[in-house]
């Protein structure tokens, strides 16, 4: 046989690592069980229908909660984008305690944003937040999903429209009010 030069072991440690990738995502898809879509094997929630808000602080979360309430509809509360990056999941989950303990009568479901970094997005579902929104490139989008459904978390994709930013209201009950006002405050059983 003819000696390996460096450049032939280089091609074959790569060539070694794609085929070791693509059983690891073989193997992932199998975990995940049938549920399937478009981007692959990813529990990706939708976003229609549910009223969302995004919230900078305990006040405006707590507001949102309570005008929800009010309503009698479940709400999906959002962090600002990129919250992840700047107070992490521990924050976010005592925001999330403390404004339900505040308005136990609302339903919600609280999603994290974790802007367009893949490993900000990792460490908050190591930290058990229910459910993440990410920008992060195509080619990260589907093994985060699956790992977010392993954690049991929802996991939303791009950017969040149609929601009411409370952060720049100077009175955020009243706006979260005339929100759902707006919205025609209907009954949807998904939270």
């Amino acid at each position: 046989p003819a000696p390996v030069t460096a450049a032939a072991s280089s091609r074959i440690v790569k060539m070694r690592f794609m085929v070791q990738d693509r059983r690891r995502s073989a193997a992932l898809s199998k975990r995940t069980g049938p549920r399937t879509n478009r981007n692959g094997p990813a529990p990706m929630a939708k976003t229609r229908k549910t009223p969302a808000f995004i919230v900078h602080d305990l006040a405006q979360a707590r507001a949102a909660l309570a005008a929800a309430a009010a309503a009698d509809i479940p709400v999906r509360i959002e962090s600002a984008p990129g919250a992840a990056l700047q107070g992490g999941a521990a924050w976010f989950c005592a925001l999330m305690t403390a404004a339900t303990e505040a308005e136990p009568g609302a339903k919600a479901q609280w999603v994290l944003d974790c802007g367009a970094e893949a490993g900000a997005a990792l460490g908050v579902l190591r930290e058990g937040v229910p459910a993440i929104r990410t920008r992060v490139p195509a080619r990260a989008r589907v093994p985060l999903a699956a790992l977010a459904g392993r954690y049991g978390a929802r996991f939303y994709e791009g950017a969040l429209r149609g929601a009411c930013d409370l952060g720049p209201e100077p009175d955020p009950a009243a706006a979260a009010a005339r929100f759902l006002a707006r919205r025609g405050a209907k009954k949807d059983t998904r939270a």
